[in-house]
C-alpha cells in the first residue's frame, strides 16, 4: 500500500490456531526480519492443551492407528474449540468436553440399569450390581436437556482399547431450578462410563466419547488421576471460578490469597479467563511460590473469548455465567478427590472465618465432633461487609492498618446473617457434583449438609452492594455492627501482604 507522501506499508497475514495476526512492514522496518522473528518465537510456544496428553498420543504404536474398530485418533483429527474444549457432535447433540477423570469411589445407583431405557443399553452392558465404581467421569457442556442419545466411552489402557456405554448424563443443576432449564445455551453435564471388572486395577490413559462403538473418535481426553505417591490426603483446598477482571484487583487479590493461606488452605486453584496485567502478575507470583495453581480457561461453544467482549458478555448474561462456572468448579473437585479431604468453592471477596479458633483445622476439630458422620458438606452462613459501612462509621480509616488492605480495614458488617446464602467445605469422599453454594448430588442417595453455628464461624462477604435492594436496606444496611475478628491475623497478614506486593513491584519500598 502506498500513501500520498510516498510512505509504503505492506501487510502480511499470518494465521495461527485460527488467530489472525497482521504484520505491518514499512520502509523504516525490516519487516521480513520481523516476521521471521515472530514465526521463530511461535515455534517455541508451548500451547497448553490441558486435557490432552500429547506425549502419549505421539507415542501411539502404528497398529493402534490402523484398527478398523475404534482407531486411535491423531492430534490432527481432534476437534478443538476455544483451545481447552473438544467438540463431539452426534445426532443433533453437540458436546463440548472439558475434562475426564478416574473415579475410584463407589456410588450407590439412583436406579438400577435395565436393557433399553434412556440409554438404550443392550443386555450385555447391563449389570445387576447396585453400585457404580470405578468409573470414568467426563465434564462438559451439552446443547440439550435430558439427553437420550446413545454414546460410548472408548477407554484406552495404555494402548489397549475397551469400549463401554455411557450410563448417565448428570445435569449439574439444582433440583429447584428444573423449571428454568432451556436449550437456548449449553448446560453442564457429568457423563459416566463404568470401567469393566477386568480393568479395575489398571489406570486408563485416555478416553473418547463416540456415537457408535467402532467410530473413529474426534476427541480424546487425558484421564486425570492425581493420587499422591504417599497415598495420603492433605486437608484443605480452595477453588476459584474463572477470573474475568479487566480492572486492577491485584492488591485485594494478594491480601485474599495471604489470608486464605494463613487460615489453612494448602493450595488455591484458580481458573483464569482474562485479567488485568497486574492481576496476572499476582497469579504468576503466587503460582511460583506454590501457593496457587493457575489453570487457563476459555468459554465454551460460540461464547466470546476476546477479553473485552467476554467481560461484557458475562456481565450481561448472568444465567449463562452461572452455568459456565459449574465446569471449572467440578473440574476442581475431580482433580482433587485424592489430594484433599475438603474443598471449598470461594469467590475472591469471600472468606470463611473462624470466630473462636486460629485456623480452619482448629475449627474443624470442634465442628466434626458434633456433626453427623454422614455429613457431606459443612455450610457457613453469609454476612455482608459492605464498602459503605466503613465509609459511614470510620471515614478516616484505621491508622495502624495500610489503607489499601481492604479486608483489614472493613470491619463493619451487617448484624444479620443472610438466610439462604452459604458457602461450604465439601467432603471429597462423598460429593458427586457441586454448585458454588451447595453440593448438587452425592455418592449416596442424598447429600447431608450441616450448617455451622455463626458463633463458631461465618462467611465474610466483602461487597459494594447486596442483591435485592429493599431487603438489603431493611435487613442489612440498616443494622451495622463492628466485627474485628479478622484482626486476630492482622500483624501476620499485613507483613505477608506488604512483603509480597513489594516483591511484585506493586508497592513502592
Amino acid at each position: 500500500m502506498l500513501f500520498k507522501n510516498g510512505f509504503s506499508v505492506t501487510f502480511y497475514k499470518l494465521t495461527i490456531l485460527s488467530v489472525t495476526i497482521f504484520l505491518i512492514g514499512s520502509q523504516f522496518i525490516d519487516y521480513q526480519n520481523l516476521s521471521h522473528k515472530i514465526l521463530s518465537a511461535y515455534e517455541d510456544i508451548k500451547i497448553p492443551l490441558a486435557n490432552v496428553n500429547e506425549t502419549y498420543m505421539a507415542n501411539a504404536p502404528i497398529d493402534s492407528m490402523k484398527m478398523k474398530c475404534g482407531k486411535f485418533p491423531s492430534m490432527q483429527s481432534l476437534q478443538f474449540k476455544n483451545m481447552y474444549w473438544q467438540q463431539f457432535i452426534t445426532k443433533g447433540y453437540e458436546f463440548h468436553l472439558y475434562g475426564a477423570y478416574l473415579d475410584l469411589r463407589v456410588e450407590a445407583m439412583e436406579a438400577p440399569l435395565t436393557p433399553g431405557g434412556p440409554f438404550n443399553l443392550t443386555p450385555e452392558f447391563v449389570s445387576k450390581e447396585k453400585t457404580v465404581g470405578p468409573s470414568i467421569r467426563l465434564i462438559g457442556m451439552l446443547n440439550k436437556i435430558n439427553p437420550s442419545v446413545k454414546t460410548y466411552c472408548q477407554i484406552w489402557f495404555d494402548y489397549e482399547l475397551v469400549t463401554e456405554p455411557v450410563i448417565e448424563y448428570k445435569l449439574i443443576l439444582p433440583k429447584q431450578k428444573e423449571g428454568e432449564k432451556t436449550t437456548e445455551y449449553p448446560h453442564p453435564y457429568l457423563i459416566t462410563c463404568r470401567i469393566p471388572k477386568k480393568f479395575e486395577n489398571k489406570i486408563p490413559s485416555a478416553v473418547s466419547l463416540v456415537g457408535r462403538e467402532c467410530d473413529h473418535a474426534s476427541n480424546m481426553l487425558r484421564v486425570v488421576y492425581n493420587k499422591p505417591k504417599e497415598n495420603k490426603k492433605k486437608k484443605y483446598a480452595v477453588c476459584v471460578k474463572g477470573l474475568s477482571f479487566l480492572d486492577d484487583h491485584s492488591i485485594k487479590l494478594a491480601e485474599w490469597f495471604e489470608l486464605i493461606n494463613i487460615l489453612g488452605a494448602e493450595k488455591i486453584y484458580v481458573y483464569n479467563l482474562a485479567v488485568h496485567p497486574n492481576v496476572a502478575k499476582v497469579l504468576d507470583y503466587y503460582q511460583k511460590k506454590g501457593m496457587v495453581d493457575v489453570k487457563p480457561l476459555t468459554l465454551p461453544g460460540d461464547q466470546p473469548n476476546a477479553p473485552i467482549n467476554q467481560s461484557k458478555f458475562l456481565e450481561e448474561n448472568v444465567v449463562i455465567q452461572s452455568l459456565d462456572e459449574l465446569v471449572p468448579y467440578n473440574d476442581c473437585l475431580y482433580r482433587n478427590i485424592y489430594r484433599y479431604e475438603f474443598i471449598s468453592l470461594l469467590d475472591i471477596d469471600e472468606v470463611i472465618v473462624p470466630m473462636k479458633h486460629n485456623s480452619w483445622e482448629e475449627m474443624f476439630k470442634q465442628v466434626l465432633t458434633t456433626a453427623s458422620k454422614d455429613t457431606t458438606s459443612l455450610a457457613f452462613r453469609n454476612v455482608y461487609f459492605l464498602h459503605e459501612m466503613l465509609e459511614k462509621n470510620k471515614p478516616d480509616l484505621h491508622q495502624d492498618i495500610p489503607s489499601f488492605l481492604h479486608m483489614l480495614q472493613h470491619v463493619y458488617r451487617s448484624r444479620n446473617h443472610t438466610t439462604g446464602q452459604i458457602k461450604s467445605f465439601h467432603n471429597t469422599e462423598k460429593v458427586k457434583t457441586l454448585h458454588n453454594h451447595n453440593a448438587f448430588s452425592c455418592l449416596k442417595s442424598a447429600c447431608i449438609r450441616t450448617i455451622v453455628d455463626t458463633a463458631v464461624a461465618q462467611m465474610h462477604h466483602y461487597r459494594k452492594n447486596c442483591p435485592n435492594g429493599e431487603l438489603c436496606d431493611s435487613l442489612y444496611r440498616k443494622y451495622v455492627v463492628e466485627d474485628t475478628t479478622i484482626w486476630r491475623w492482622k500483624d501476620q497478614l499485613i507483613s505477608r501482604t506488604v512483603t509480597a506486593l513489594t516483591e511484585m513491584g506493586l508497592l513502592e519500598k
